[in-house]
Order: structure tokens, then sequence, then C-alpha cells
């Protein structure tokens, strides 16, 4: 995390710039925000319906047991 900080003018023991808290505030709140919803995004492209949730059960169990023999 201090390498990050110090890429956006953070400077230890020392009243920080403006810019430098803006750019602490977008590592610490705005990208969290879109990573957040690039994954809520990719949620959507991939739905899981009743019937795909029951094969991929299925397929586990199957491969469980393949497993343990």
């Amino acid at each position: 995390m201090q390498s990050e900080l110090a890429m956006v003018g953070y400077v230890p023991n020392h009243e920080q710039t403006g810019e430098a808290l803006m750019e602490i505030r977008g590592i610490t709140f705005l990208y969290p925000v879109a990573m957040a919803a690039l994954t809520v995004g990719l949620m959507l492209f991939y739905p899981i319906t009743e019937s795909k949730y029951a094969m991929i059960i299925a397929d586990l169990k199957k491969r469980h047991q393949n497993d343990s023999v």
C-alpha cells in the first residue's frame, strides 16, 4: 500500500496536498466501487438457472464418486 500512496503524492508526516488527498480517496473508494460494478456486470452475463445449477451439482457429485473409488 505504501508504494501506491507514493505514486499519488503522499508524503509521510506532512500535511497532504489537495491533489494527494483526492488520489488517496480514489484509491480507497472509487477503485473498489468500480471493481464492484464490474463484478455485478459480469454476474449479470453469467446467468445460472435452476436447471443449470442442478446440472452442475449432478456433475460435481459424479466427479466426487469417481474420485473416491
